[in-house]
């Protein structure tokens, strides 16, 4: 009651659509998943013609650490969804787990 009451409280909204592929860089980023081009762990890729899987390579606006170390502050990153492979920054990243396409064939 005590943080409520000397804090900030409200509802807070999923982006649209409602995915965690899509969230974890909207969140980091503050932008919607359409500008940060993640909206599922799976795409179709038209070179391939295969369905491939997305990462952190796929991400195409600055998270919040990359913007902190433009500004000379350090961040500390833990197993971020959507961060793999990890990618050098001002700090420490330890990034989130590489999801695998299951052999097929």
């Amino acid at each position: 009651k005590r943080l409520i009451a000397g804090g900030v409280k409200g509802t807070l909204l999923s982006t649209i659509p409602p995915s965690s592929a899509g969230a974890w860089p909207s969140m980091v980023t503050g932008c919607n998943p359409g500008k940060t081009n993640l909206l599922n762990f799976r795409v179709y890729d038209p070179l391939s013609r295969k369905i491939v899987l997305t990462d952190g390579r796929d991400l195409k606006r600055p998270a919040l650490w990359d913007i902190l170390g433009l500004y000379g502050k350090k961040s500390i990153v833990i197993n971020e969804p959507m961060s793999y492979p990890p990618h050098k920054i001002k700090g420490v990243m330890i990034s989130s787990f590489a999801c695998f396409q299951a052999p097929t064939g």
